[in-house]
């Protein structure tokens, strides 16, 4: 579940799951249908790089500020680029 349409915006509305509408997504609650397809994308161009990447012991939040990843993402993006003009 995503959201929930209210009939306005009142303080202390309770919802009653038997009549209120739910908005929803397919796939897990991180998005992954987003995911799923986004790589679909990149599978149909004639040269990608794409890898997922365990992190062990990172929560999702923390992620962003973990300097082992931050070197690791810095320096996959110093790599030489492919040629892909095939």
């Amino acid at each position: 579940m995503i959201g929930a349409r209210l009939p306005d915006l009142s303080v202390g509305q309770v919802i009653d799951p038997n009549t209120i509408q739910f908005f929803v997504r397919d796939g897990d609650i991180n998005q992954e249908d987003i995911t799923n397809n986004a790589v679909s994308a990149w599978q149909a161009m004639p040269c990608f790089h794409f890898s997922l990447t365990d992190n062990p012991g990172i929560d999702h939040f923390s992620l962003p500020g973990n300097a082992d990843l931050l070197a690791r993402l810095i320096k996959e993006a110093a790599l030489p680029r492919s040629d892909c003009r095939s």
